[in-house]
């Protein structure tokens, strides 16, 4: 259940992941292409009113009056066409020579109007006062507008201005009303027009620091994408921002709602491993009976388990593996004498039963207290049964083989815990080479009884290796070793016909070896800071098609 929690977080982030990612993109995506689309409309349509300013500029160089009807029909006439192909529209005020607005498009300006409209252009202007020079500027109080002038020089080469170009902020808002974003006009010192809204502005009408960079960014209790568009010949910048709190908030409601559904998945499954637990301790109960029957010579004792795939698993490889042996005693009673063929199945078919009822008894209390692992070692268990169903005779590569001899030291290093461990090399150029099928179990198990009687913590070292054309298995342990004596007799009993020692899984091992490979081929043994059991088999490799 575990591993399944996990599989679900993992499709959970990555969806969530992957919705997150659509939605930011198209986010971005269209929040760039509208403040591309805004700012260029917006750069045409001052570049349009630009040159009607610098029109105006020019045709009063040549010493025309300033209130010259001539002068003002022209600039008007030039203003008519241009309102009539742009969107926004923008007041034209004529300035006398005292710099104030007396006339515009509209009418005549009234005094009281000419010194307000001074007053707002004075203070925002941020011009150097050079001869023809384009100024910009925002206004600080209301109507909120943008400013545009054309500084030139009279003949006293004072700077002046004869036309003043005003775009308020309700003009500006056509641009944008069928967008969903807010735009925003901002000059260098951050203060800023909002045709649209004035919500992401502070309380002086500025643009804050905080949406001041493009990106996504937090202010006022809200999420915002911000772009922005330098128009640097206005000293102006577009800015456009689009809201995307609600999409924040939607987020976070799918994350705690998935947050809480895996919380419920998780107490399920704790209430689950429980129920497993019971499960699985009757079903190991059931197993240990079953495996004294069959040491009691009661090979008709089968098993029925359905309780778990695990445990189903574990009953049809217990069957299968009676049915082997029935048959095999069957056979051995047909016949007058063992051959070698029979012989080495024989000896292949030695299955450890003390092994079995340790790790099954390890399994049962491990059900109480750590599920997990007992289900990791009923799994390993019923591959190693279900591997051994089939003939013991039959020939493996070395790599699969070396696979189960992990399993089976995964499951002993489970039963010892700190007090074993083990490490398993397997040189590449003989990972195909064939073997009789658990030829080096017994030798493991021999390891691991006699090199715990002195150690606290046992080490034991298996590698293949390619010698001399030959094939060269070696399991080394760090116990006791053997004295040299015992170890000379021993040596010797491993080549009789007859085993006459108490090692009969070392004489089986060095038996199958013989009858398999004949001469040349068998097991020696040292001493080396433990005792090293070297197999010597031949180099043999499946035939290719």
């Amino acid at each position: 259940m575990q591993h399944i929690l996990q599989r679900i977080l993992q499709i959970e982030a990555a969806m969530l992941l992957v919705i997150v990612g659509i939605v930011s993109t198209y986010i971005i995506h269209y929040c760039n292409q509208l403040n591309y689309k805004v700012a260029g409309e917006m750069n045409s349509t001052l570049q349009n009113y630009q040159e009607l300013l610098e029109f105006a500029a020019e045709l009063n160089s040549g010493n025309l009056s300033r209130v010259s009807s001539t002068f003002q029909h022209d600039v008007m006439e030039k203003y008519s066409s241009l309102q009539r192909c742009l969107k926004v529209r923008g007041d034209l005020y004529f300035l006398d020579a005292a710099g104030k607005p007396y006339i515009s498009n509209m009418g005549y300006v009234r005094e009281e109007e000419q010194e307000e409209l001074m007053r707002q252009w004075h203070f925002m202007s941020q011009a150097s006062h050079r001869s023809k020079t384009l100024v910009s500027g925002i206004s600080r109080s209301y109507p909120h507008s943008l400013w545009l002038a054309y500084y030139t020089k009279d003949n006293f080469n004072h700077v002046k201005t004869d036309v003043l170009l005003r775009i308020k902020a309700e003009y500006l808002s056509r641009l944008f009303e069928t967008q969903p974003v807010q735009a925003l006009l901002v000059q260098q010192d951050d203060w800023a027009l909002a045709p649209n809204s004035t919500k992401v502005l502070d309380a002086i009408n500025q643009l804050p620091v905080e949406l001041s960079t493009r990106g996504l960014k937090f202010w006022r209790g809200r999420f915002y994408y911000v772009c922005y568009i330098p128009l640097t010949a206005f000293g102006l910048r577009v800015y456009t921002m689009w809201e995307v709190t609600t999409f924040i908030r939607f987020l976070l409601v799918i994350a705690v709602t998935s947050a809480l559904l895996l919380l419920l998945l998780y107490y399920l499954s704790l209430r689950n491993s429980r129920c497993l637990a019971q499960e699985f301790a009757a079903d190991i109960v059931t197993l240990k009976e079953a495996l004294a029957q069959a040491e009691k010579g009661n090979l008709e004792h089968t098993l029925t388990i359905d309780s778990s795939l695990e445990m189903q698993a574990i009953g049809h490889a217990y069957n299968q593996l009676l049915l082997g042996f029935k048959r095999q005693l069957q056979e051995n009673a047909q016949l007058e004498r063992i051959v070698a063929n029979e012989q080495i199945k024989q000896l292949g078919s030695q299955f450890t039963n003390h092994f079995l009822f340790n790790t099954l008894d390890n399994i049962y209390y491990m059900c109480r207290i750590s599920p997990d692992l007992a289900e990791m070692m009923v799994l390993n268990l019923a591959k190693l049964l279900r591997y051994n169903t089939h003939s013991p005779n039959e020939k493996v590569t070395l790599a699969e083989d070396g696979q189960y001899i992990r399993l089976y030291l995964e499951i002993i290093k489970v039963r010892f815990h700190d007090a074993f461990d083990y490490a398993v090399t397997i040189d590449k150029e003989v990972e195909d080479c064939l073997l009789p099928k658990l030829l080096l179990q017994p030798i493991i198990e021999n390891a691991i009884k006699y090199g715990r009687q002195t150690q606290t913590a046992l080490q034991l070292q298996l590698s293949a290796q390619l010698q001399d054309g030959k094939v060269v298995l070696i399991c080394r342990d760090n116990g006791p070793g053997i004295s040299e004596d015992k170890l000379g007799l021993l040596q010797k009993d491993l080549v009789a016909a007859e085993n006459y020692s108490r090692h009969l899984g070392l004489y089986n091992v060095a038996r199958r070896v013989a009858l398999t490979y004949g001469k040349g081929y068998g097991i020696q043994l040292h001493n080396k800071n433990g005792l090293e059991v070297k197999v010597t088999i031949k180099a043999e490799y499946e035939a290719q098609d």
